[in-house]
């Protein structure tokens, strides 16, 4: 028998083409916004999971550099004081490979630094940071936190270091500002520290400050003192503009502020508006002549350290504390009567040499004070010739009865 030939409209013909050779349009359009929905439920979630998880790189890096420096502080300990009597970062009596450094060879010890870092911690990559610019001052505690300018003030690379060499980077790269290059490392500051809204020199290397950076542009910063945690958090990093003093706690990081408005301008003359006071003379006040100007503080003390570091509200007798005062200044020129702590009077002062003081207090009158084991104790007082100052450090007080049980 023949084969029976089966006969197709053109319609059908074509349609039985169309089902073979592919997806029909209203198909293909389901098909994308099946596509759309699942990529829009899982780009947020790919990218929230990368931050999340730079986020903890960040933090991870600084336990490992803070476990590190722990490990540091103790041996430089179990050393024994060093020939000045501070206790800094400053190693004393280093490895071989340090004592060949133009630093050692100059003052007789090396600074705990990212090069003495990258020695005792190999798997990762240490900075040396640093803080640059002219525009005075960098910060005080008695001015509060401060800007820093782009073009004149900032962060900037002073250089890499792992496993104590060197790591430079593509020769010729201008990389002091290249911040592409921190994530994933460890930032060292030892020539500045940030302490009470501002950045301070870190005289004698008494403090040590790290810091890590994220890729979205947060720093995380520990700074610590002898061994002990003063200050941590994390702030926008703001292209190396960023300070301590802009720390948060969420998890986005405020805008970055707009530059301030200038401060206004005073009316011309003759525009001045109504007041409450009279035209003539002015009403005799408080307030000195023009040529008898208010006595400014003389200085703020600084290395301020107290014995014992833990403060017993319950106990008497006396504690000691030890401060640098600026070049010009002695024991001779503090007015005795002026000085307080916590509500404690200084019964003698003395000088120490190379621009130190010592400060013995009673403790029987240590009311201001609250029990905590991280407190700020503040030195206040003034000078003779009616100049102020104060001083500031953290303390550990505690209130236990000496005579209770044990």
């Amino acid at each position: 028998m023949g084969r029976t030939k089966r006969h197709y409209t053109v319609t059908r013909f074509l349609g039985h083409l169309g089902r073979q050779d592919g997806l029909t349009l209203l198909e293909l359009c389901i098909v994308l916004i099946c596509i759309g929905i699942l990529a829009s439920i899982a780009v947020p979630v790919l990218l929230n999971s990368r931050k999340h998880a730079d986020k903890n790189v960040a933090e991870y890096n600084l336990r490992i550099a803070g476990g590190c420096l722990d490990r540091i502080w103790f041996q430089l300990v179990d050393g024994g004081p060093p020939p000045d009597g501070i206790e800094s970062y400053r190693d004393w009596n280093p490895l071989d490979e340090l004592k060949s450094t133009p630093m050692f060879a100059e003052n007789g010890y090396v600074p705990v630094d990212a090069r003495y870092l990258s020695i005792y911690e190999t798997r990762i990559t240490w900075v040396n940071m640093a803080l640059e610019g002219s525009s005075p001052p960098i910060a005080s505690a008695d001015i509060g936190a401060i800007r820093l300018a782009s073009a004149e003030y900032g962060f900037s690379i002073v250089d890499f270091w792992k496993n104590g060499q060197p790591v430079s980077p593509d020769v010729g790269m201008e990389y002091s500002h290249d911040w592409s290059l921190l994530p994933g490392k460890i930032l060292v500051m030892d020539d500045m520290y940030y302490w009470e809204g501002g950045w301070q020199p870190n005289v004698d290397n008494t403090y040590i400050t790290l810091m890590t950076l994220e890729h979205s542009g947060v720093a995380h910063f520990l700074t610590v003192r002898q061994g002990g945690v003063v200050s941590f958090g994390k702030f926008p990093w703001w292209g190396g503009e960023g300070d301590p003093g802009d720390s948060f706690d969420g998890d986005d990081p405020p805008a970055q502020p707009d530059e301030p408005p200038p401060p206004d301008e005073p009316p011309p003359p003759g525009d001045e508006p109504p007041g409450d006071e009279p035209p003539g003379d002015e009403p005799p006040g408080d307030e000195p002549p023009p040529d008898e100007p208010p006595i400014e503080p003389a200085f703020t003390l600084t290395n301020v350290a107290f014995t014992p570091v833990s403060i017993n509200l319950l106990s008497n007798g006396t504690f000691t504390v030890s401060a640098d005062i600026p070049e010009g200044f002695s024991a001779s020129d503090f007015d005795l009567p002026q000085i307080k702590c916590g509500g404690a009077t200084v019964i003698e002062i003395s000088d120490a040499g190379n621009g130190k003081i010592i400060l013995k207090f009673d403790r029987e009158n240590l009311t201001g004070l609250p029990v905590g084991d991280s407190v700020l104790a503040t030195i206040t007082g003034a000078l003779k010739n009616g100049q102020t100052f104060s001083g500031s450090d953290y303390i550990k007080v505690i209130q236990n009865d000496p005579n209770g049980p044990k």
